[in-house]
């Protein structure tokens, strides 16, 4: 392996690279089932109401707040002989895919005993997975100090998320359809077993990316901060928190939809097939993006490239909400455009990895684990947010299982098309326009990293 820190040029072999892309591979089999049928799981098949549900997803989230800044903050002070982020990879990969495949089982239990074991499963589950979240988040600042790089190593990350994108919602329906056994509804009995083999998967591709990255990036002790310190840092560094708050827009606007859309196949097009159908074109067109944004970043800067897939995301809400969302060809139609957003989502990891080197600029700190926690909690938060309100909103329109489209639910999906996503991608985007100018700052800042530690260097040699 070619590495120079000195002049920052480094050659990363395509099998670490891979394992980026297995990081982005194994990080959407689970959210996409978490995103697009946690809620239909637990209110169509588990049993619980949407208001229980609802609920579920608020109480996840306040433990989050705790649970992602005590794990950054582990994550931040481990030190191993195969160094600081890579170790939570080994440890918690197989516990993350166990816990993935508990939480889709229905116990023989009553209503009670099942809540209990919802409620357990999942915040287990949300636990164990931030020691995973975070580390891959963290993955990109410890492997290279190279733009360059990062840049290749995220687009591998965004190509393996959307081929697994692409073949997810087929090869889950129908491995849940084949699997769930005779009947009218196999998806009672499918749902269990695909969840184990899901969970096996994400294991193993984990455990790939272990034993196939490498933490060039060595921290030296005083660049570690303590737990107090690493908070403090954290939420002194205005960037990062500019780019958490615009990705949770971001976030939260994509999951209302994706969270909806089995309730919007059944109930409104009577054909749950097509949210299989809508998340295979929305992946397919992401994929043809991606590298269409990789080719402009050469000559365009992310920044523009951004509120382009912003400004893109806003435009398709605001489309359905015209043309109505009664006609599943236009609505493929809008969900293909919405490509050109979703391949956007991919430029706040590198806006990250470059707040974290402002910070280092600023404090002489490295702050990862950290900022990488509160990373993930805002993607869970956005997640939670989205699942919770609109359990609440079913729960108060009187949905349940065997429910027909009364008009309050109809609002409540048509809502959740069209206004919401619509207005919190306005908000993200004059959030990010007005106050993140970082990638003018950038090239000064790496050149002051370089020349400090080229000094640092020169002085643990004479010593």
């Amino acid at each position: 392996m070619e590495n120079n820190m000195e002049t920052g040029t480094e050659r990363i072999r395509f099998p670490e690279k891979l394992a980026f892309a297995f990081s982005g591979s194994a990080a959407s089999m689970l959210a996409f089932v978490v995103a697009t049928y946690l809620m239909f799981f637990y209110t169509d098949i588990f049993g619980i109401s949407a208001g229980v549900f609802g609920t579920l997803m608020l109480v996840g989230r306040i433990w989050d707040a705790v649970n992602d800044v005590i794990i950054g903050g582990f994550i931040d002070n481990t030190n191993t002989r195969w160094g600081r982020i890579r170790p939570h990879l080994l440890w918690f990969a197989v516990p993350t895919g166990l816990l993935f495949a508990l939480m889709f089982q229905v116990p023989p239990w009553g209503m009670i005993g099942k809540i209990i074991y919802a409620f357990a499963a999942y915040l287990l589950y949300d636990t164990i997975y931030t020691f995973i979240y975070v580390s891959g988040n963290g993955l990109l600042a410890v492997t290279t100090r190279d733009p360059k790089q990062r840049s290749s190593l995220n687009f591998f990350m965004a190509v393996g998320s959307s081929i697994v994108n692409i073949a997810m919602p087929l090869v889950f329906w129908t491995l849940v359809t084949t699997l769930g056994g005779g009947g009218d509804e196999p998806y009672k009995a499918g749902f269990p077993r695909v969840a184990w083999i899901i969970g096996a998967a994400a294991a193993i591709l984990f455990l790939y990316q272990f034993f196939a990255i490498r933490e060039r990036n060595v921290l030296e002790k005083e660049q570690s901060p303590s737990f107090i310190e690493g908070i403090k840092y954290t939420l002194s560094n205005k960037y990062y928190l500019i780019i958490m708050l615009v990705s949770f827009c971001a976030n939260i606007s994509l999951f209302f939809i994706t969270s909806i859309l089995a309730h919007y196949s059944k109930l409104v097009l009577g054909d749950l097939n097509f949210t299989m159908i809508a998340f295979m074109v929305y992946a397919l067109s992401t994929l043809v993006f991606l590298p269409i944004y990789s080719m402009l970043s050469k000559k365009i800067p992310p920044r523009i490239l951004y509120i382009i897939s912003m400004a893109a995301s806003a435009l398709c809400a605001l489309a359905r909400l015209i043309v109505g969302i009664e006609n599943p060809t236009i609505m493929l139609v809008i969900t293909g455009v919405m490509g050109i957003g979703g391949a956007g989502l991919w430029f706040p990891p590198i806006f990250i990895t470059e707040s974290i080197e402002y910070g280092e600029w600023k404090t002489g700190k490295v702050v990862i684990g950290l900022m990488s926690s509160v990373g993930a909690f805002m993607s869970k938060l956005a997640m939670a947010l989205a699942g919770a309100s609109l359990g609440w909103m079913l729960d108060w329109a009187g949905y349940t299982e065997s429910s027909p489209l009364t008009d309050p639910i109809n609002s409540i999906i048509t809502a959740s098309l069209t206004y919401i996503p619509m207005v919190i991608s306005i908000i993200g985007l004059v959030l990010f326009i007005f106050l993140f100018d970082l990638d003018k700052k950038m090239p000064q800042i790496r050149k002051d990293l370089d020349e400090r530690r080229a000094a640092a260097a020169a002085v643990a040699e004479e010593a």
